[in-house]
């Protein structure tokens, strides 16, 4: 249950930061380091994970993102208001 919940937290805390750095930028070592935390999470049993120590890491990470504005531009699509405009698809 626990593996669980570490998964969800670094999925959100993944989000947060792709939503509020420059896609045009290089990874962050942030970005990175919830990377590495994926991937150990996903390959690791649930009793080799220290479940404190990692949740209090990706808290620590996603709480330095959280108040930084979503940007403008994602992935080449543009948010105006509650609707996404992709040229070609929506008008």
């Amino acid at each position: 249950m626990q593996k669980d919940v570490l998964i969800e937290l670094v999925a959100n805390a993944q989000a947060t930061l792709t939503l509020r750095i420059d896609p045009q930028a290089p990874f962050s070592d942030d970005e990175l380091r919830l990377g590495e935390i994926h991937n150990f999470i996903y390959d690791s049993s649930p009793d080799d994970i220290d479940f404190n120590s990692l949740s209090e890491e990706i808290m620590s990470i996603n709480s330095k993102y959280e108040d930084i504005p979503i940007q403008n531009s994602i992935w080449g699509l543009t948010l105006s208001g509650t609707k996404t405009h992709v040229k070609g698809f929506w008008s």
